[in-house]
């Protein structure tokens, strides 16, 4: 029996101590150090629960790649707009939201202006839509938030519309960096109110 009573987890070096199947250690020899057993209820591994933090911006990605999501009727303010007023628009978007070299640029419009201004924005990837919020609802469902969050460090959304607004909260909250550039005149007050950053947009020729 040991002299002195251990705590659990402590060390103890001694010459004669029984072992966890009973059997009598000789300790004429050498010293036997043996760990004190622990209690098995605490010795279960308490789980703490994981911290929800905000989307990490994977490795790969370049510094400031940013993802645009383009409006080009609203911009312009002319679904009927032509091929010239279109890339004016573009132009002066691009200006605004200062387009970087490894930046993704993603346009809807409708299918009209899809098919004579696609050419002009080679650089772009062109989404048809039809209805009367059809542009900022293919914009919206094309991208989600994680998609964002994990492959690029800014968003930049061309457009003054509302409906970007819950979209662009969504982005927000997980950690990303909102930019908006619209016609003021265009420009809804919930969207303003999301974004950290607003670019008014100049138009220099009439649509």
């Amino acid at each position: 029996m040991l002299n002195q009573k251990l705590r659990r987890g402590d060390v103890r070096t001694d010459a004669n101590i029984r072992t966890d199947s009973g059997v009598r250690l000789d300790g004429s020899n050498s010293s036997v150090v043996r760990r004190v057993a622990r209690d098995p209820r605490s010795s279960k591994r308490r789980c703490r629960p994981r911290r929800r933090s905000c989307l990490p911006t994977d490795f790969d990605v370049p510094e400031g790649r940013t993802l645009h999501l383009v409006d080009i009727e609203n911009l312009v303010g002319d679904p009927m707009a032509g091929p010239d007023a279109v890339l004016e628009g573009f132009e002066a978007f691009c200006k605004a939201a200062e387009l970087g070299t490894f930046d993704h640029v993603v346009v809807a419009c409708n299918p009209r202006m899809a098919g004579s201004c696609a050419w002009r924005l080679a650089s772009c990837r062109v989404l048809p839509a039809t209805g009367p919020d059809g542009a900022d609802e293919r914009l919206v469902s094309y991208v989600g938030v994680d998609m964002v969050i994990h492959r690029y460090h800014r968003l930049v959304i061309g457009s003054g519309d509302h409906i970007f607004a819950d979209f662009a909260r969504e982005v927000r909250n997980a950690g990303g960096l909102v930019w908006v550039v619209s016609r003021p005149e265009s420009l809804s007050s919930s969207l303003a109110r999301v974004a950290q950053v607003v670019r008014p947009l100049q138009l220099t020729v009439a649509a």
